[in-house]
């Protein structure tokens, strides 16, 4: 009896330290030299230089305070809580930690039970019988070559490689978000800015033109006048469309729909467009303005209108160059002279 009992407790010491043993062979993970600095901070210099080395310093609070926009927190929130590439980063981690503990339960006995009733009634009027059944099993595999504990580590590896690839997509998407919002704000001083060069380049053509109607500039300065004032507003047109598209980035972002804006309007984001100055009939005018129009008979877009306009105001500006150059040319055919006839010398030779 105790030669068998010394025999049992040998095979279960035996079968013990065969658990901790395992064929898998253990991760090691590529070496990479890296020095602590470049070649050139270690060479002597002639004179110091007007820089230092950057050291990395940990940026205390939120580090998108740097940016200074009183919104950007409160998309960030909304990035957190709607964006849809997030979610689904969020969703693969959750199943990475999630099949940890599955591969964790192989390192534990397995108990399941079964009950069954099963009620029979006897043909010809016998009576009914009652039958209860409870099953029950369990069953735990040892880890002998050190396969569960292998499949542990691998699934807590790919958790962590989940975590990582989660911090990526959030500080990708933030940055995105960032960096559009800064972007918008700076489209919207740039429009601020158009709007003011719109304005004096508008009190410029009234200026002109009243010079024009004076005689003290010609038509040429006028029509350069007008081109600077719609090629100002043909940037504002697509300034407004650039916002735009920074608008609907940033609301697909937050997980809005491009259809509703997602930030507020900058000061200064749509103001009422002033009335243009009259213009005075110019020849060759007419027949340019018809033919910026769409074949229908309906206005192009805002752009193309003002691109056609300034290139009306070209075409003006060269026939008015024409017409004065032939004037200047006339005039100077008519003009008396010394050598023409009627001048001081009329017998002499007009081609002289």
């Amino acid at each position: 009896m105790p030669t068998r009992l010394i025999s049992r407790l040998s095979s279960l010491a035996a079968s013990l330290a065969l658990l901790g043993c395992s064929f898998v062979p253990p991760l090691v993970l590529p070496g990479f030299d890296t020095s602590g600095n470049y070649r050139e901070a270690s060479a002597p210099l002639q004179a110091p230089l007007p820089w230092k080395p950057a050291a990395s310093q940990a940026l205390a609070g939120d580090p998108w305070q740097i940016f200074d926009l009183p919104e950007l927190p409160g998309l960030l929130v909304r990035l957190e809580e709607a964006n849809a590439d997030l979610a689904l980063a969020r969703a693969r981690y959750d199943q990475a930690a999630a099949l940890i503990g599955q591969a964790r339960a192989g390192l534990f006995p397995a108990v399941s039970a079964a009950a069954a009733v099963t009620r029979a009634r006897a043909s010809g009027g016998g009576g009914s019988t009652t039958t209860d059944s409870l099953a029950v099993a369990g069953s735990w595999e040892i880890d002998l070559w050190g396969r569960v504990h292998a499949c542990v580590e691998a699934s807590e590896a790919s958790a962590r490689a989940s975590a990582a690839d989660l911090a990526g997509v959030r500080l990708s998407l933030q940055a995105q978000l960032a960096q559009a919002l800064l972007s918008l704000r700076v489209v919207d001083a740039q429009r601020q800015l158009l709007e003011a060069t719109v304005a004096d380049y508008r009190r410029y053509v009234q200026l002109t033109g009243d010079r024009v109607r004076f005689g003290v500039a010609s038509r040429a300065d006028l029509a350069l006048a007008e081109t600077q004032l719609h090629s100002a507003e043909a940037q504002t047109i697509e300034t407004d469309l650039q916002r735009a598209r920074l608008e609907r980035a940033i609301a697909v972002l937050v997980g809005e729909t491009p259809a509703k804006p997602a930030v507020v309007a900058g000061r200064g984001r749509q103001l009422a467009r002033t009335a243009e100055p009259p213009r005075s009939r110019r020849p060759g005018a007419g027949g340019a303005s018809r033919s910026c129009r769409h074949p229908c008979g309906h206005p192009g877009s805002r752009a193309g209108g003002a691109r056609c306009s300034a290139q009306r105001t070209v075409d003006t500006a060269r026939t008015a160059a024409r017409h004065r150059r032939r004037r200047a040319t006339r005039g100077r055919s008519q003009r008396p002279g010394g050598c023409g006839a009627g001048g001081i010398f009329p017998g002499a030779r007009a081609d002289r």
